[in-house]
């Protein structure tokens, strides 16, 4: 974010910056520090994509949007789910599907009972029984204790 700063600091168009944006508060501070135009969420919207609104939602009119409780997100996984099969197919989408149920529902003491079943999606069905399965789980204090090094290994699947 230093060489970003530095970036924008020099050049008269607009910057936008990227990088381990994991908070819409981190992304507050850095816009702030470095006085870019923009800032980029990428591997921070990975089990989080509610981060985009919380993002937006504090950059541009300053509000703080709390996380989602336990069916929201799970709903939102769900939707995202239906998309991915909308656009890439059941063959492909199901492949795709199981890291992002896997970084969708990471952080929660459930959440190993669920991997094995998000290793054997192979189609749709399949994926909404874990996300149903997932309902019906107590979730507990959800948490955003794992680093991406140790996401579940779903997570690596390739596409």
């Amino acid at each position: 974010w230093g060489a970003i700063a530095e970036v924008k600091a020099a050049v008269s168009i607009p910057v936008a910056g990227s990088g381990d944006l994991r908070t819409a508060e981190e992304a507050a501070r850095r816009r702030r520090e470095t006085g870019v135009d923009a800032v980029m969420l990428g591997r921070g919207i990975l089990g989080n994509l509610w981060l985009i609104r919380q993002a937006t939602a504090l950059l541009v009119d300053g509000e703080t949007v709390p996380d989602l409780d336990w069916p929201a997100r799970v709903g939102l996984v769900r939707r995202h789910c239906e998309l991915v099969l909308e656009y890439y197919g059941a063959e492909r989408g199901c492949r795709l599907l199981r890291k992002f149920i896997a970084w969708g529902l990471r952080g929660f003491k459930g959440a190993p009972r669920l991997r094995q079943m998000v290793n054997a999606i192979s189609r749709p069905e399949d994926a909404a029984a874990v996300l149903d399965q997932a309902l019906l789980l107590d979730p507990g204090q959800i948490g955003d204790g794992l680093e991406f090094d140790d996401v579940p290994e779903a997570c690596q699947a390739v596409a």
